[in-house]
């Protein structure tokens, strides 16, 4: 009897192996890829939630900043305590009549403040958009002590910004006012 040859079977065999070997390695690949991106997607989401909770924190450093300020004695164009100068208004008593804008900015030097000061014009910003920091915006509400403080923070890079509202008013029944926020005005934007 003549051996019949396995060679031809053996190659379909080995094709068949191939094929699933080569099927599941490129469901593998994809697999991986999709891991990939989505790894990828969660970082960027994780970095944009940083940078808004920056922002946000920011400005509600503004908001605190803002108020130290009102209850200090008189500042100078860097918001530093003004040595000497004990009849300078304060910076309450200067925001009484206009509205004013002050800020801070993180550099890598430290901090640069720049606050309103009487009489003078308005300043230009101490370093560029991306550096992280706050912007205050105050503002007299109609013909009332109170202020309206407007706060805008920016995260790194600059590219987030959140903005926090309060309204705030001098203590009744005191001579020198103690400012306090207006119960129920917080305003997150």
């Amino acid at each position: 009897m003549r051996r019949r040859s396995l060679a031809p079977a053996r190659r379909m065999g080995g094709l068949a192996t191939l094929a699933t070997v080569l099927g599941l390695l490129a469901l593998a690949a994809w697999a991986a890829a999709a891991s990939h991106r989505a790894v990828v997607s969660e970082l960027r989401a994780a970095a944009s939630h940083l940078r808004a909770a920056e922002a946000f924190e920011a400005a509600q450093s503004g908001l605190e900043f803002t108020l130290a300020l009102l209850h200090a004695g008189p500042v100078d164009a860097t918001c530093q305590p003004a040595p000497g100068s004990a009849l300078a208004p304060s910076l309450a008593e200067s925001l009484v009549h206009a509205a004013a804008e002050l800020g801070c900015q993180r550099l890598d030097e430290g901090w640069a403040c720049r606050c309103p000061q009487p009489g003078a014009a308005e300043q230009a910003a101490t370093a560029a958009a991306v550096a992280p920091g706050f912007r205050v915006e105050v503002m007299r509400v109609g013909t009332s002590d109170a202020l309206r403080l407007r706060a805008t923070g920016r995260g790194s890079g600059g590219a987030a910004l959140a903005t926090v509202s309060v309204l705030v008013a001098p203590q009744p029944g005191t001579s020198a006012p103690p400012w306090r926020q207006v119960p129920g005005s917080w305003r997150d934007f």
